[in-house]
């Protein structure tokens, strides 16, 4: 569901010459789906750091017959290795939170869009009131200090001159999301023990637990920001 808001909210031309980045997108998902949304008159450019997710990446696009509107790179979002104004939209899901200069990643997304460009984004995000005790296991589960807030990204969009096109608070999407597939693992467990340690399947459920309860106790957010 998340997906379709995301490319409904970027609205994609259905023309020529719409040039798109997409950020820690390694397997695809967002760019074929921008794509297609533009009648196949998009290109763009899949960047992530790891190699091994664009390899499947490409290996998708080339079975969609997708393969001449796409480009994969392995490169840094905060050292993106394009020329200024590059770029009419910029998107990443489930990624920002995990780039450890947010501020240079953001200078460099600012650097390479042109002028009127999108940036869009979707990422399970704290509370800016939140009980620190009450993140703690998530925060340790995913090995972060933060996970940003709406409200900090605002910030950052105002620093850099942005607009806010759109904001989308999904709250409740967290538990819905987590406590699926929790739900979904626990019914799988011995299906998948096979497959993995038992002691691997513990530790994610245990960590799928520490999401929903912190959903529950509404000390986690999940917005997608458009500016």
């Amino acid at each position: 569901v998340w997906k379709d808001a995301m490319i409904s909210s970027l609205n994609p031309p259905k023309r020529p010459g719409f040039r798109f980045l997409d950020v820690a997108g390694g397997t695809g998902d967002i760019a074929f789906r921008i794509v297609e949304a533009s009648g196949r008159q998009a290109t763009g450019t899949v960047l992530d750091i790891n190699g091994s997710m664009l390899g499947v990446g490409r290996e998708r696009a080339e079975k969609k017959g997708l393969a001449a509107n796409l480009d994969f790179v392995e490169a840094n979002a905060e050292d993106l290795p394009f020329a200024d104004s590059s770029f009419d939209a910029y998107t990443i899901a489930f990624g920002i939170r995990n780039v450890p200069d947010i501020d240079k990643a953001l200078s460099e997304a600012f650097r390479v869009l042109r002028r009127g460009g999108h940036f869009i984004f979707t990422d399970p995000m704290q509370q800016s009131d939140v009980d620190a005790n009450v993140l703690a296991p998530v925060l340790a589960r995913i090995h972060l200090p933060s996970m940003g807030s709406v409200e900090k990204y605002e910030r950052y969009a105002r620093e850099l001159g942005w607009e806010t096109v759109a904001l989308e608070r999904m709250p409740d999407a967290i538990v819905k999301h987590y406590g699926s597939v929790h739900r979904e693992l626990s019914a799988r467990k011995s299906e998948l023990s096979e497959l993995v340690s038992p002691a691997y399947i513990d530790r994610m459920t245990a960590g799928l637990e520490h999401w929903v309860t912190a959903g529950n106790q509404g000390a986690l957010d999940w917005g997608i920001l458009h500016y």
